[in-house]
């Protein structure tokens, strides 16, 4: 079964190679295309690259590892990913769209936490593609394919959710994600070729107006997609932070992170010091603050929006770290409420920005 799998892996990833090799050719003839065939060839490189290992893996050159194959395959869609999102900049022609690369701080933060790297780098890509096609959907020209790419990107992360509590990853994953991105990708080469050719000339897109039904699913999941992943960022950087001081503290080391039941926290041992463990303690709180004020102060309005949902996950999250502290309960829940304030208050205002179809759709 495995050996069906894998040359299933081969001939997909070889298609899709052959195809986006083939198109990025054609379109560099073009003037009209030109800017946007590099990317297209560079995904086209990748899916070769990954038909190689996959054909190595099969005629026992190298020895086939689950893991391995989840690490590349990570790499691939993280590469594909970044790629898709240039294109979709040439086409959107809005620098606010490299603000999703934020989403990458999860599984960035995830080496220091004894995470699974390439899971979390995965569901990271394919939530990007999600929010990607989104933003796109509101053109014309892109309507058909946008939803197309959602479906993919949705379907993949279905499927790795469910196969990541079997323990072992399955090269089944990459023959229904690799068929569905070949199909998706082959219409949206429809869409492109169906561009007037002054099109990658004009300074903006012409978008249009959906109903207000599908606007109001479109924000919806947009907001819900980015609250979730700004709070599972939150408990990254937080925990982030006890792990720092405790390095930094002479006296104290990490014992251990805990993801059993409720929030993770993380352990760490002091030798009767009560400087160093408010140092830790601190640690957690602050990093996380810092990260918002940095977005609050160097970014537009749709950083600063995304920093105050930061600060009230942060104190949302330091319930405990604040009876640590030696903060009663009564006042450690009060902290909490009034995080959850600012978290309710930050979506609202994130909610009534992306209220009119231009604030939303120029993101």
């Amino acid at each position: 079964m495995l050996n069906i799998l894998i040359l299933l892996n081969i001939i997909i990833s070889l298609a899709i190679s052959i195809l986006l090799v083939y198109v990025a050719f054609k379109f560099n003839r073009k003037d009209t295309y030109k800017k946007i065939s590099l990317f297209i060839f560079l995904i086209g490189l990748e899916f070769f690259i990954f038909f190689l290992i996959l054909l190595l893996w099969s005629l026992n050159f190298i020895e086939y590892a689950p893991f391995d194959l989840l690490f590349i395959y990570s790499l691939i869609i993280f590469f594909q990913t970044i790629l898709l999102l240039i294109i979709v900049f040439y086409i959107r022609k809005s620098k606010k769209l490299f603000y999703l690369l934020s989403i990458y701080l999860i599984p960035a933060l995830s080496l220091f936490l004894e995470l699974s790297f390439s899971n979390l780098l995965l569901i990271s890509s394919f939530l990007l593609i999600i929010i990607l096609f989104i933003l796109l959907i509101s053109s014309p020209a892109f309507s058909n394919s946008s939803r197309f790419a959602i479906f993919y990107a949705s379907i993949s992360l279905f499927l790795h959710s469910i196969l990541l509590f079997q323990g072992e990853f399955s090269p089944v994953i990459c023959v229904i994600s690799n068929s569905f991105f070949l199909a998706f990708f082959f219409f949206f080469l429809i869409d492109l070729n169906k561009l007037p050719l002054d099109f990658f000339e004009k300074k903006n897109l012409k978008l249009k107006h959906n109903n207000y039904v599908f606007d109001f699913l479109r924000y919806f999941v947009f907001i819900i997609i980015l609250t979730n992943f700004i709070f599972v960022g939150v408990l990254s950087i937080h925990e982030g932070g006890h792990f720092i001081a405790s390095k930094l503290s002479p006296n104290c080391g990490l014992e251990r992170i805990v993801y059993e039941g409720g929030l993770p926290h993380t352990e760490i041992l002091c030798a009767n010091s009560d400087v160093s463990t408010n140092l830790v303690i601190f640690g957690g709180i602050l990093l996380p603050l810092l990260v918002a004020l940095l977005m609050f102060f160097g970014g537009g309005t749709f950083m600063k929006e995304i920093s105050l949902l930061i600060i009230g996950f942060d104190i949302l999250i330091s319930y405990k770290d604040f009876i640590d502290l030696g903060f009663s309960q009564n006042v450690s829940t009060f902290f909490s409420i009034f995080g959850g304030a600012i978290v309710l208050l930050a979506i609202g205002i994130l909610a009534k920005s992306r209220t009119t179809e231009e604030e939303f759709i120029h993101l």
